[in-house]
C-alpha cells in the first residue's frame, strides 16, 4: 500500500504538469488509483503490481514531467534513474522481460533520432547501467539458489500440468489467453478496467493538452502490446482465475496516461459513461474479491462491505464472537470520509510548486531550470 501511495502521487505530479492545472490532477489521481485495478491489486501481495509501479516510474524518468522535443536528448540522471526502475522490475518478476525489450529500443531509437548512432549508443549504455545492478543481483541469486544463473525458476520446480507444455511453460501465443487476458471476467484486463480500451483511441484522436506525444504514445501501445504477447505465451496466466488480475497489471499505468487526454476531449457524458462503471467494478472487486458479475451482485444486492471485515466475520466463532451475527461497514466509511474532508477541506493548501519543480529537476527535464 505505501509503494501505490507513492505511485499515485507520482501520477499526480506527472498530470499536474502536463495539464498545468493542479484542481483536475488530483482527480484524475484518485482514479488512478482507486478506479483501476491497482486499487484491487494494492491489497494482494504480489510482485506484478511492483512491476507496474516501477514502470510508471521508469516513464515518467523518460518522458519527464514536461514533454521533450524530438530533438532534445534525454538527461543521464533520467537514463540511470529509468534503467534502475526497469532493472527492479525484472528482478521482481520475469513478465518484464518485454517491457525491458521496448523501453530499451524506445531508447535507442530516441537517442538516434535526437543525436545519430552516437546519441543511440550513450542512451542504450546508460539506461543499461542503470539496471545492471538489480539484474546482476537477479542472476546471481538464481546462480546461488538454483545453480544457474538463466534457467527460469520452473526447470527446478516439481512439474505441474503446466510447466510441462513448451519451454516450461512458454508456448507460442495462445488463442485463449489472448481473449483471455483482456476480457476473462475473472482476470481480464478490460473486464476489470473497461475505461482503458478508450486509450487506444490516442492516435486517433488530438488532445486539447497534456496528452502524450506521438514518441511517447508509441512507447505506450508498444509496450503494452509486448507485454500482452509475452503473457499470452505463459501458461501460468492461467491461474489467474484464482486471484484476479494479475498478470497484465503492469499495462495500466501506461494505458491510463494516454487516457486521461481522452477524457478530457470527449463530451462529459461520455466520460461518465466509462468511468462510472469502471469506478462501480473496481470497487466490487477490491472489495468482495470475486470475479466482476459475482463482486457487483454482492455489492449491488447486498450492500457496503470490507474485505477484512468479511474475513473477521466469517472467522467470528473463533476470533471476534460479537461479529457472528454481522457488522455494517457504514460507521467506518463515516470516520474515513470524515478524515478526509478535514485533510482535503476547501482552504487546505495547495500542491506547492516547488514539489514540481523539484520532480523536473530529479527527473532530468531540460525545462527544470
Amino acid at each position: 500500500m505505501p509503494l501505490a501511495a507513492l505511485a499515485t502521487l507520482v501520477m499526480f505530479l506527472f498530470l499536474s504538469a502536463r495539464l498545468d492545472d493542479e484542481r483536475l490532477a488530483p482527480w484524475f489521481s484518485l482514479l488512478y488509483a482507486f478506479g483501476t485495478t491497482m486499487f484491487f491489486r494494492s491489497a494482494f501481495l504480489n510482485q506484478n503490481m511492483i512491476v507496474a509501479h516501477a514502470v510508471l516510474f521508469a516513464y515518467v524518468w523518460l518522458v519527464g514531467l514536461t514533454a521533450r522535443r524530438v530533438e532534445d536528448t534525454i538527461d543521464t540522471r533520467a537514463l540511470l534513474g529509468a534503467g534502475v526502475m526497469l532493472g527492479v522490475s525484472l528482478l521482481t518478476d520475469y513478465s518484464a522481460i518485454p517491457l525491458l525489450l521496448v523501453f530499451g529500443g524506445w531508447t535507442m531509437a530516441r537517442g538516434w533520432r535526437s543525436g545519430g548512432l552516437s546519441a543511440a549508443v550513450r542512451s542504450g549504455g546508460w539506461l543499461v547501467l542503470g539496471g545492471l545492478g538489480p539484474v546482476l543481483l537477479l542472476l546471481g541469486y538464481q546462480w546461488v539458489a538454483f545453480g544457474s544463473p538463466f534457467l527460469p525458476a520452473q526447470a527446478y520446480m516439481p512439474s505441474t500440468p503446466l510447466s510441462t507444455h513448451g519451454w516450461y511453460g512458454f508456448v507460442p501465443p495462445q488463442r485463449a489467453l489472448l481473449w483471455e487476458n483482456l476480457f476473462d471476467l475473472r482476470y481480464g484486463l478490460f473486464a476489470f478496467c473497461p475505461m482503458l480500451v478508450a486509450a487506444f483511441a490516442a492516435p486517433w484522436v488530438r488532445p486539447r493538452r497534456g496528452g502524450p506525444t506521438p514518441w511517447e504514445l508509441g512507447l505506450i501501445l508498444a509496450a503494452v502490446f509486448a507485454l500482452y504477447l509475452f503473457n499470452s505465451s505463459v501458461e501460468f496466466a492461467r491461474l489467474q482465475w484464482n486471484t484476479g488480475i494479475r498478470y497484465m497489471v503492469p499495462a495500466v499505468p501506461l494505458l491510463f496516461v494516454a487516457l486521461v487526454p481522452i477524457l478530457l476531449k470527449v463530451p462529459r457524458w461520455f466520460a461518465l459513461t466509462l468511468v462510472i462503471p469502471t469506478v462501480l467494478i473496481s470497487w466490487s472487486v477490491a472489495m468482495a474479491r470475486e470475479s466482476v458479475p459475482i463482486a457487483l451482485a454482492r455489492v449491488l444486492g447486498s450492500g457496503l462491505e470490507l474485505p477484512w471485515l468479511t474475513v473477521l466475520q466469517k472467522t467470528a466463532a473463533a476470533y471476534a464472537p460479537r461479529l457472528a451475527d454481522g457488522a455494517s461497514p457504514i460507521p467506518i466509511f463515516v470516520v474515513v470520509s470524515l478524515v478526509l474532508w478535514l485533510v482535503w477541506r476547501p482552504g487546505g493548501r495547495s500542491a506547492r510548486p516547488a514539489d514540481a519543480a523539484a520532480w523536473r529537476t530529479a527527473s532530468g527535464d531540460p525545462k527544470a531550470d
